[in-house]
């Protein structure tokens, strides 16, 4: 805003990486910003599970000719841990403020979040069955 009161040249804007934005939840100088704020408490398995869906991510944005397979079994899990990363930025970090009701929002949002999860758990069921 401020270049363009001034009639300075706008400021060249970049997107941070996945993998610098997850660096980013759990860091307290970038998600302290009220007295509520928490950062995102991460084991070693949900990093390598955030480094998979990123390597994921970038074969499929970036797509380069080669032949691969994806094993489905690993999804599950995988899912599970984004989904703990979504449900902790919406309804735990502290810094998402819903524009109407936040706790009926929350709760609606729990919910969708627990049925997610219930699907998820049968698929791993059934992919153990394979």
């Amino acid at each position: 805003m401020e270049a363009m009161n001034n009639g300075n040249d706008l400021p060249e804007l970049s997107m941070e990486s996945f993998l610098a934005l997850y660096k980013d939840i759990k860091n307290a100088d970038r998600m302290n910003k009220n007295i509520e704020s928490k950062i995102f408490l991460a084991s070693e398995e949900m990093d390598y599970y955030m480094k998979t869906l990123n390597d994921l991510r970038n074969n499929f944005i970036h797509y380069i000719p080669c032949n691969w397979s994806l094993g489905i079994s690993t999804l599950p899990e995988l899912s599970k841990s984004v989904l703990n990363v979504i449900e902790f930025l919406v309804l735990e970090s502290g810094n998402v403020r819903f524009y109407f009701d936040d706790e009926l929002e929350k709760t609606n949002l729990r919910e969708l979040i627990s049925e997610i999860r219930k699907e998820l758990e049968k698929l791993e069921i059934e992919y153990a069955k394979v």
